[in-house]
């Protein structure tokens, strides 16, 4: 095998991509160092933009997920302590007790679970008992005052049960 002679230099990728001075070919662009840096610096904020803005949302969806898992272990206690009460809403300390958390609680739940055990307490004896009328006022005040509007249905509906409105 005979080789001739090369006259033409070897190209490489790199020498058309960042030639300077008398290696560029005409019309090609090249960008300088210091504007290099700049773009480069420009590109590594967006990605720390955008990396904190992914975590950000990750964290969030996370949140929203124990948030929910909460709420459902509180709903599922709520309605063991429901059970557990059945049964007691004929005592006076347990009717006074559910009356004071219709009046006073900070939980819609607890209000509305209230209003129900207060009804079925009555109704349980055959709707023979007659509700007394701190429980009638309180089912009003709930009516009227109650931040709630399904606490004011359920107020509504209870006092139509009881013959009352």
């Amino acid at each position: 095998m005979v080789y001739k002679n090369m006259s033409a230099p070897a190209k490489f990728l790199f020498d058309v991509d960042f030639a300077s001075g008398t290696n560029r070919k005409p019309g090609s662009a090249t960008i300088t160092l210091a504007e290099h840096a700049i773009k480069l610096a420009e590109a590594e904020a967006s990605g720390r933009r955008q990396g904190y803005a992914d975590a950000q949302a990750d964290a969030k969806v996370e949140a929203d997920r124990r948030m929910a898992e909460a709420l459902e272990r509180i709903a599922a206690n709520l309605g063991k302590a429901t059970e557990a009460l059945q049964g007691f809403e004929q005592d006076p300390a347990v009717r006074q007790t559910l009356l004071d958390a219709l009046q006073s609680d900070d939980n819609s739940g607890v209000r509305v679970e209230a209003i129900n055990l207060l009804v079925s307490a009555l109704q349980s004896n055959d709707g023979s008992a007659t509700p007394d009328p701190r429980m009638l006022d309180v089912l009003r005040d709930r009516l009227r005052n109650d931040p709630n509007n399904y606490v004011r249905l359920q107020s509504a509906a209870a006092l139509r049960e009881l013959g009352e409105q």
